[in-house]
């Protein structure tokens, strides 16, 4: 029963003009109950989305990173960490961005990851390397750019990954791969379970303190021309906000290159559209 209700509000808000003028008379505990269910439903979507769709994809991509870095990794290449220094023997390294990465990358360095011998610092790297690279390593640091041609800096002792001695050659580099593959797919299960959890309160939370700012910025704007109070701007904002996150979970689904800001888009088409229409309305 309760589900029926909320089904033919839903449809009544998508198809019916007439929904939103007898909103005045609806109460507002109501109408947030209507969406708080509603953003619920479409943040278990959200998250639904991302395990099955997101989380596999990245580490599908991760895996075939890890089994090039194998193939390819040349073999005199040693990378000696003693967690004090950092040896290559190679003068300088510069790798390209993987596939996978898929920012514009004209907004950012020439290249993914470079080492080099010089003993640099942050100021040193824009007049040695011409600002060349997103991660820079020298022999105990790891510099990473702010894409706008500066650099911050961190020792290479207190990096992730580096707290104990290695050393990585083509023979020792596919256990070490192996092992890193066991703790990532470890690290992405937890993730999963982990998701839910936060991204729910959290897409309430933050879609309810949106809805809020959203409709303020129509009060102020609408109250030059109409006459509508800012609780029944909220209540309309509130369900116009359901049907445009539903077009935008909708267009993500379907679509896997999908890039565009529908919620925003949605929102601000039907708000119009819906205003107009009462407006029109109050006036016959």
């Amino acid at each position: 029963m309760f589900l029926k209700k909320y089904f033919l509000k839903l449809f009544s808000s998508i198809n019916s003009i007439g929904f939103y003028r007898d909103l005045q008379n609806s109460s507002l505990l109501s109408v947030i109950l209507f969406f708080l269910f509603s953003f619920f439903y479409l943040g278990v979507w959200f998250s639904i989305g991302i395990i099955l769709k997101d989380i596999p994809e990245l580490e599908n991509q991760l895996e075939q990173e890890l089994n090039l870095i194998k193939e390819n990794y040349p073999d005199d290449l040693v990378i000696t960490w003693d967690q004090e220094k950092l040896i290559i023997n190679r003068e300088k390294i510069n790798l390209n961005y993987p596939d996978w990465f898929e920012f514009n990358k004209e907004n950012f360095p020439k290249y993914f990851v470079s080492y080099t011998q010089l003993n640099l610092t942050s100021e040193l790297i824009s007049q040695k390397l011409e600002n060349s690279s997103l991660f820079i390593f020298d022999n105990d640091k790891i510099f990473v750019s702010n894409l706008k041609g500066k650099y911050s800096s961190l020792p290479l002792k207190e990096t992730p990954g580096f707290e104990a001695k290695f050393i990585i050659d083509k023979n020792s580099l596919p256990g070490k791969i192996n092992l890193f593959q066991e703790k990532l797919k470890s690290v992405f299960k937890s993730f999963k379970i982990i998701l839910p959890i936060f991204l729910i309160p959290g897409f309430i939370i933050l879609g309810l303190l949106g809805n809020l700012i959203d409709t303020l910025l129509v009060f102020l704007f609408i109250r030059i021309f109409y006459i509508f109070n800012f609780k029944y701007i909220f209540k309309i904002s509130l369900h116009i906000a359901v049907i445009a996150q539903l077009i935008e979970r909708l267009s993500s689904s379907l679509y896997k290159n999908y890039h565009y800001p529908l919620f925003a888009i949605s929102y601000w088409v039907i708000m119009i559209f819906v205003l107009w229409n009462l407006n029109l309305n109050g006036r016959d």
